[in-house]
């Protein structure tokens, strides 16, 4: 600090520091260049730091820039759980939920249960967004989302126009697979003539399930794995059981 005397006034200097800098930035509306002035600096100030990020987010969501929002959670929210939840209620409010969830993270920070599960169920409105739907569920740990209520979801979603994907039907059984129930994952992995359902046979130990039109399924599915399949389980499948008389 300085100062300079006159005979009628004396004035008071200081020298800028960061702090000063990264908020003449925000006026110049030179967003990005605060945000890495105040991210190469440690001795900003936590107020400075907040008031640079909070601008940096308005700006984004005053352009709809929902991509870049998006793809910049990570690096504008940290780990810091109520503005990760507070995000995903902004992008619940614009439909652009779709557009985060590759980005959410589910441990350090875990948000709580409703805001994964608000990520799960946006998903489900466009047969665009089921594979990323299915490839989510299978990424994310089971015990950040409720499994029961997110199989009745599906399965009303299935009931609707648009609902009946292949990428829908794969998420049925693979939820009915983490439920315990690996018999009605079978059944729909029939359905679907998925090349995978012989390995599901054999690892979940369901050859005393191929009875009737069920290892005539697998023969459409693949003639030769099913063959072989059905030969080694000779001795639980008897020949009137595959192919009844």
């Amino acid at each position: 600090m300085y100062f300079v005397v006159t005979p009628k006034s004396i004035f008071v200097g200081r020298t800028r520091d960061v702090n000063d800098r990264a908020l003449w930035l925000l006026e110049q509306k030179c967003f990005e260049e605060a945000l890495l002035t105040v991210e190469n600096d440690r001795t900003v100030a936590p107020a400075t730091y907040e008031k640079v990020v909070q601008a940096y987010i308005d700006d984004l969501l005053t352009r709809e820039a929902y991509d870049e929002a998006a793809q910049m959670s990570g690096r504008l929210l940290k780990d810091n759980v109520s503005l990760w939840e507070r995000w995903v209620y902004l992008f619940a409010s614009t439909r652009q939920l779709p557009k985060l969830a590759p980005y959410l993270p589910t441990d350090h920070p875990r948000l709580r249960n409703n805001a994964y599960e608000m990520v799960l169920h946006s998903l489900l409105l466009h047969p665009a967004d089921h594979l990323r739907l299915l490839t989510l569920v299978k990424s994310w740990p089971a015990s950040i989302f409720s499994m029961p209520a997110l199989v009745d979801a599906v399965a009303g979603r299935m009931k609707r126009p648009g609902g009946d994907t292949p990428q829908l039907w794969q998420l049925l059984a693979y939820l009915y697979q983490q439920q315990g129930r690996p018999d009605l994952s079978l059944s729909i992995l029939l359905q679907l003539r998925s090349p995978e359902v012989f390995d599901f046979v054999e690892g979940h130990g369901l050859v005393s399930e191929l009875v009737g039109g069920r290892s005539a399924a697998l023969l459409m599915i693949d003639e030769g794995a099913a063959l072989r399949l059905l030969t080694w389980s000779h001795e639980v499948l008897g020949p009137g059981v595959v192919v009844p008389s």
